[in-house]
């Protein structure tokens, strides 16, 4: 099993620093994170977030490959109905040779209608646009369409797809599954079988949301407000265009009883005034909940999210050597 990070490279009002140290301060963990022997580290793409969730991934992954030498790079997800399947493959292409063959794509669809008006594109034509992509891409890539060829002879893609008719897609297209949960297993499995690529060729990768401490208690405090800003911007950005009502915020009374510091639930929680509530767990606590959701499957791949809501602070810097220390060697154990 890979054990990765993920990074959205927020940069919340409330915690506010200026673009380039903010980048300079993500560069330097990722940096430590290579030391301490974390194998990939992926980036995910959103659009017209205040507080400047990263539009452009593959631009920042090649500051990424400019600084490290052996850890993988991958998105996780990059919108691909959004780009031009030469624009994508140009970008990795580059990407891949900057970093000597480290690069992964995680491609999905993304949720929100009003990124795709803001690039033109119709948004219920999104899973055709999908599928178009990746075909193309591939074909680009093994045909020389694009110029330099990546350095890997086939970029591995995976698909940040949950749905069931998606689920199948991605297992037509022969792509990873990057999502966690057993829900719609059945379904990849099948689109592998379809594909005609079997179901040997199977790959299980995703982000388990957390937040790693050795005491949850202790950090409860200065997590929580970080942790709601991550759960209610997601929760608040759903639902925009949609006619929605607005989520409500959460205290951080409401917070603890939905499982922050720990107490309850696998994994992260569906609060009761919208979206996910990340827990913060012991490396043990989080061992375990990711068995409970592997069940009998292998999982190729694990990221947990570096710095909550993007702030690179000291327990951050911790949450990535708890990772990297504590969390490997229990998952390892249990392989």
């Amino acid at each position: 099993m890979r054990i990765g990070i993920s990074f959205d490279l927020r940069n919340p009002a409330q915690w506010f620093r200026p673009w380039d140290r903010h980048y300079g301060a993500t560069l330097e963990l990722i940096e430590e994170a290579e030391r301490l022997g974390i194998d990939i580290v992926k980036f995910t793409e959103h659009h017209q977030f205040s507080d400047g969730y990263i539009p452009q991934p593959l631009t920042f992954m090649a500051a990424v490959a400019a600084r490290t030498r052996k850890i993988r790079i991958s998105t996780g997800i990059l919108i691909a109905p959004l780009h031009s399947a030469v624009e994508m493959a140009e970008q990795a292409a580059v990407v891949d040779c900057i970093s000597g063959g480290r690069v992964e794509l995680g491609l999905g669809t993304g949720y929100r209608d009003p990124e795709y008006r803001l690039y033109g594109i119709d948004f219920a034509q999104r899973f055709k646009l999908f599928e178009t992509r990746v075909t193309e891409m591939r074909r680009l890539w093994a045909e020389g369409g694009v110029t330099p060829r990546p350095v890997q002879a086939a970029i591995p893609l995976w698909a940040g797809l949950q749905g069931p008719r998606t689920s199948r897609m991605a297992g037509r297209l022969g792509m990873g599954r990057l999502a966690l949960p057993p829900d719609n297993w059945d379904a990849y499995l099948q689109g592998l079988d379809e594909g005609g690529h079997g179901r040997a060729a199977a790959r299980l990768g995703g982000t388990f949301q957390t937040m790693l401490s050795e005491d949850p208690e202790r950090d409860f405090a200065r997590l929580a407000p970080l942790i709601e800003h991550n759960r209610f911007t997601y929760a608040l950005y759903a639902v925009e265009g949609t006619g929605k009502p607005a989520p409500a915020p959460m205290s951080t009374e409401q917070l603890r009883a939905a499982g922050v510091a720990g107490n309850s639930g696998q994994g992260s929680v569906r609060a009761a005034s919208g979206g996910q509530v990340m827990p913060i767990l012991t490396p043990e606590e989080a061992a375990a909940r990711i068995a409970a959701i592997a069940g009998d499957r292998t999982i190729d791949t694990v990221y947990i999210p570096a710095a909550v809501s993007g702030v690179v602070d000291d327990l951050a810097i911790r949450n990535v050597e708890l990772i990297a220390k504590k969390l490997r060697p229990l998952l390892e154990k249990r392989a």
